[in-house]
């Protein structure tokens, strides 16, 4: 046995290694594609959370998440819930636990909003809380113990939306000022039940009413601009009840509402009506977030999440999967929130809240979808062509993905079209632009014509000192003079493929000679020397012109020899580095 003589330096790591598929880069714009690689993660009452209804939710300045819920308020740190509730102490209590709409004021205070229990405000420094409910014989009290949605001015004073009006707070005097709806003044707010409100980049309030379109109101002026749903002009909001307000990254307003999405154009006082589907059913938009790119993200009551894409106006629905464990939970969606990492989260109408990152860097293909699917999440071999096509080997055939267009085609043993020998795939290696070798489990090494969409086998044969040593075939690779090199359970081989077809192969490390035993793993050194991981033998060392070999194993006297015999992975980052992936010892740097 010899050792290296390049001197090599061995370094233990502490891991064992882990077979990584990555999935690949995610393409903007490409609906397909988005569908394909967004990933959700659900947290519900079997998690902590107190109530499966999330009416609205937020990130405080320390970077806690807040949910209102029916059912109490939630502080979750991404790892455990804290849960508020009504307490008959009236200083460590919410008034309420049907929790509508929570606001951070510029100050630090929490300010929750309830559906039947007024205001409440909470300090995170002091954990003490205040209310405010109305009361009848106060005219400066609350309007309303309904609130939907609160906002803060420039001046530090609040504004609430109730069931009874608009309402402006002054913490200083803690005294409230309600702006009620006249029928007889076009000046005054367009309807007292409100269900949203945003104070624009240039310091106006918009407000959206259950029952009455839009109206945005000047404080200079003190006079409101009502835009109601007219059924008879297009160009009118898309309907009366509007549910949210969104202002995007480029200034523009967008209102939710329940017959689709509405622009609003500045220019004309008109909008822009977009139905998010042919569904009818589809069109009762009760949220909407924006995400890090501008496309903004819509959640519905009875369809789930849609996306509008920022560059295209392309909307794309996202479906739900029962199949899928990771897909979109199936719920009305009540609240959308992005964080300030960039991930999307979502309050569910009775299934708790979901998360997922938007624009995610790697796309995730499984074989739990229906249709565009893996045919099986074993996967062995990857290969991802320069015309954006992505090729899959696995135990289900193979399979092929155009990452741009989202065409899928797959290739299976048991189809009569297609002569591939088995499903069992284990490894690609390209030949050309176009075509690959593939390497399979237990039959054979095979080359495949995608133009003619025709693949030949090539077998072991034991008459044939010529042909392929063994037909479990675990690896290839190339070396600088365009050698083809294979991994078997019988040790590699050098192939040549004549023009006619004919295939040579010139074996070494057959078992009965020099005991490589299997190959897992082929890596081209210096241009054509391989380095060979073998499953029970040790790393090899193969210089391909000489024909000579060295050979390193473990040794447990030793702390700086390979860690494990067993080699399942190779990767040389230079001429003078090498990563091993062994079975059970750890990772090795050579």
């Amino acid at each position: 046995m010899s050792t290296n003589n390049k001197n090599p330096k061995l370094f233990l790591g502490k891991h064992s290694p882990i077979l990584i598929l990555l999935a690949f880069l995610f393409l903007p714009g490409d609906g397909w594609a988005q569908q394909q690689s967004l990933r959700f993660y659900q947290l519900s009452v079997e998690d902590g959370l107190s109530q499966n209804t999330v009416t609205d939710i937020l990130q405080d300045k320390q970077g806690y998440i807040w949910f209102a819920t029916r059912d109490g308020l939630n502080k979750y740190d991404g790892y455990e819930f804290k849960i508020f509730r009504h307490d008959p102490n009236p200083t460590a209590s919410l008034t309420s636990n049907n929790i509508q709409c929570l606001f951070q004021d510029s100050r630090g205070i929490m300010w929750i909003g309830t559906t039947d229990g007024g205001l409440t405000r909470y300090d995170p420094e002091t954990e003490i809380f205040r209310n405010y409910i109305h009361d009848p014989k106060d005219s400066s009290s609350i309007s309303s113990n309904y609130i939907s949605a609160i906002v803060e001015d420039q001046l530090g004073n609040l504004w609430l939306g109730t069931a009874k009006g608009l309402n402006i707070f002054n913490q200083e005097q803690e005294r409230f000022f309600a702006f009620r709806a006249d029928i007889k003044s076009e000046e005054s707010l367009s309807d007292d039940f409100i269900n949203d409100i945003l104070f624009d980049k240039n310091g106006l309030l918009w407000i959206g009413t259950e029952n009455n379109g839009a109206c945005v109101f000047d404080s200079q002026t003190q006079i409101f601009r009502k835009f109601r749903h007219d059924a008879s002009n297009s160009q009118s909001i898309a309907s009366a009840r509007v549910q949210e307000i969104h202002q995007d990254k480029e200034g523009r307003i967008w209102f939710a509402t329940v017959q689709g999405l509405s622009l609003y154009q500045p220019k004309t006082g008109q909008f822009t009506n977009t139905q998010v589907s042919d569904d009818v059913d589809s069109q009762e938009i009760i949220t909407i977030e924006e995400d890090q790119f501008g496309n903004l993200w819509l959640g519905t009551a009875r369809s789930g999440l849609f996306q509008r894409d920022s560059n295209t106006g392309q909307i794309t629905r996202i479906s739900f999967n029962d199949k899928n464990p990771q897909g979109l939970p199936d719920g009305g969606i009540l609240e959308l929130f992005r964080d300030r990492e960039n991930n999307i989260w979502g309050g569910l109408n009775g299934l708790g809240i979901f998360r997922f990152d938007p624009n995610p860097t790697f796309r995730l293909y499984t074989d739990l979808e229906k249709t565009n699917s893996l045919s099986n999440s074993s996967v062995r071999a990857t290969y991802f062509s320069i015309d954006s096509n992505l090729w899959v080997g696995s135990y289900g055939g193979l399979d092929f993905f155009n990452t741009i267009t989202g065409e899928h085609k797959r290739y299976h043993y048991e189809s009569e079209k297609w002569d591939l020998p088995s499903n069992n795939i284990y490894a690609f290696l390209p030949d050309g632009p176009t075509n690959l070798w593939i390497g399979m489990e237990g039959q054979g090494l095979v080359y495949f014509y995608r133009d003619k969409e025709q693949f030949f086998t090539y077998k072991h044969d034991d008459s044939n000192p010529n042909s392929i040593p063994d037909d479990f075939i675990y690896c290839m690779t190339r070396d600088e003079l365009g050698r083809l090199w294979i991994g078997t359970g019988d040790g590699i081989a050098k192939i040549e493929r004549s023009r006619g077809g004919i295939l040579t192969s010139t074996n070494y490390f057959r078992k009965g000679a020099q005991n490589a035993d299997v190959i897992r793993s082929l890596v081209v050194s210096e241009g054509i020397n391989l380095w060979i991981g073998t499953e029970n033998n040790g790393l090899y060392y193969f210089n391909s012109i000489k024909g000579s070999h060295e050979i390193f194993i473990h040794d447990h006297e030793n702390p700086n020899s390979i860690s494990s015999d067993a080699i399942l992975s190779l990767y040389e980052e230079s001429d003078t580095t090498l990563w091993i992936g062994t079975h059970g010892g750890g990772i090795k740097l050579l």
